[in-house]
């Protein structure tokens, strides 16, 4: 379960508190752009008129096919062993801490810096990266005109970006970070 999770706020730069509650009912892998609609509920802010679409990317959404046979595709995703009704946030972070031993170097939260840093040095529109974070890019009074998720946008950013987590994982060129300003 806490590999899945780690795999999941990976290729979504989704909050750890918006994946652990995560279920199957949320998510619709079958569709020709597979999503997962996570209730405003379940998001940090929540006061929007909206729930929060994440659009899902090839390689994410074949291992959610495959978590989604193995464990019943019903409730939550990821089920605690111990009795509880999910995986808690500190069995992720300890993953990290622990297992990966990235300690002081990386985080779950991690993912979503890196995704907007390296999404933004790779021309990717600024409202585009913020949206599919679930932040709000634009003012109240822009936001209250113009109510566009940019879908299109959204799903060439979620293939770039698991474009790129494969190519790491796999010894891939590692993306750099622009440097902006004197050195």
């Amino acid at each position: 379960s806490v590999w899945m999770a780690h795999r999941l706020i990976a290729f979504t730069a989704v909050r750890i508190g918006s994946v652990i509650p995560a279920e199957w009912k949320e998510f619709d892998l079958d569709a020709d752009v597979p999503k997962w609609i996570i209730p405003r509920a379940k998001c940090k802010v929540k006061d929007r008129a909206f729930d929060f679409t994440v659009i899902l990317s090839p390689t994410i959404t074949g291992e959610l096919k495959a978590w989604r046979t193995a464990t019943g595709g019903a409730g939550y995703l990821f089920a605690s062993p111990t009795g509880n009704d999910t995986i808690t946030h500190e069995s992720i972070e300890k993953a990290y801490r622990k297992t990966l031993n990235l300690d002081g170097t990386h985080s779950p939260h991690s993912w979503r810096s890196s995704f907007s840093t390296l999404a933004r040095d790779n021309d990717f529109d600024r409202e585009v990266v913020e949206i599919a974070l679930d932040h709000e890019p634009r003012s109240d009074v822009a936001a209250a005109y113009d109510k566009g998720q940019r879908l299109e946008q959204r799903i060439k950013l979620s293939r770039w970006w698991d474009a790129s987590l494969c190519a790491a994982q796999h010894g891939g060129t590692v993306l750099p970070f622009r440097r902006t300003g004197a050195a």
